[in-house]
């Protein structure tokens, strides 16, 4: 959900800020507002930059942080943190149009909502008919190579950082498998650092370099005890994560402390849990995704996209029956 901060205070002396809540409908280019909400500055540096102007306000857009209420928020002012609304200033409606109901009791969360429509404009999340490199049948596919454009990355950097940031997972660096996971990792980055949180980022080289600065890891150079979060696009086997692990700890004495993907297909790895479960519990780390393909296909069960139904009935029957023969444990 994006916020608008309507009163800002350039010392940050003011406890309560008024906001007003923009909750994107369904269809396309057309927004609509809740009532104003007020919240506690917990966190606030004063940081001048140009803010956006919008409905006669002034502010930028700011967002929740997972269902407890924090919200990072900047302003032509700075940037800084929202902490937990009290119950009695929090408005039902809005609260309401944080989760959404699937029909199965599950509920999605709205910054998931919003990134399974933006891989589906993104052309990223296709359905149809696909064999994948195991030579499994699929009725979906997401192809992160098709992220192509500076908003798309700038976007799909938000959505990693509110994941990131759903979990309260603590890091010192984030670290991006090449290749694509170089890009993520900065972005991300780049991302977090917008929201007040200055991470370094490094990612490794296929082939180690033998001139110049040499080595096999590029941009921060990790130190003994450091944790790293490793950000990746997809994970179906864990493959390129069992290779990559062992290129941290040659580095440095570090602790893997999470691995983030855009999408969890929820699929067996080596046994029978997930891939990623299977991960979370080989190298002890915390593993999540921003989306799983449970929530993808309860949201968009016969939900219009840009006016088109993107699941079907018939689709979402495919992906059961695909989440049946090959779905691992979590």
């Amino acid at each position: 959900m994006l916020v608008d901060l309507i009163a800002a205070n350039s010392a940050g002396t003011i406890e309560h800020h008024r906001l007003l809540a923009e909750v994107p409908h369904r269809r396309a280019g057309h927004v609509g507002f809740s009532d104003h909400q007020e919240g506690t500055v917990g966190k606030f540096v004063p940081q001048p930059f140009n803010p956006i102007q919008r409905g006669g306000f002034s502010g930028v857009s700011a967002r929740w942080v997972g269902l407890n209420q924090v919200m990072r928020f900047e302003t032509g002012a700075g940037y800084g943190e929202l902490d937990r609304i009290p119950e009695n200033k929090r408005n039902p409606k809005w609260l309401d149009s944080e989760r959404s109901g699937d029909g199965t009791g599950n509920t999605v969360q709205t910054y998931k909502q919003q990134f399974i429509e933006f891989m589906v404009r993104s052309n990223v999340l296709t359905f149809g008919d696909f064999t994948t490199k195991s030579g499994r049948k699929t009725p979906f596919f997401i192809n992160t190579g098709r992220y192509r454009t500076g908003d798309q990355m700038n976007r799909l950097a938000g959505f990693y950082a509110d994941a990131i940031q759903a979990q309260d997972i603590r890091f010192d660096f984030l670290f991006g498998p090449a290749y694509k996971g170089i890009p993520l990792a900065v972005a991300i980055s780049m991302e977090l650092s917008r929201r007040g949180m200055e991470l370094p980022f490094c990612f490794n080289r296929k082939e180690a370099k033998d001139h110049g600065e040499g080595g096999t890891l590029v941009g921060h150079q990790p130190s003994a005890g450091e944790q790293v979060l490793i950000v990746e696009d997809v994970t179906t086997a864990g493959t390129s994560i069992r290779e990559t692990v062992p290129v941290l700890r040659a580095a440095a004495d570090v602790t893997v402390a999470g691995l983030v993907v855009s999408v969890d297909r929820m699929e067996r790895g080596q046994g029978p849990l997930n891939a990623l479960s299977e991960l979370r519990d080989e190298f002890s780390m915390q593993t999540f995704a921003i989306v799983n393909i449970c929530e993808i296909a309860d949201f968009l069960r016969g939900r219009e996209v840009d006016g088109q139904v993107v699941v079907t009935e018939d689709l979402y029957q495919q992906i059961q029956a695909y989440r049946k023969q090959y779905g691992g444990e979590a």
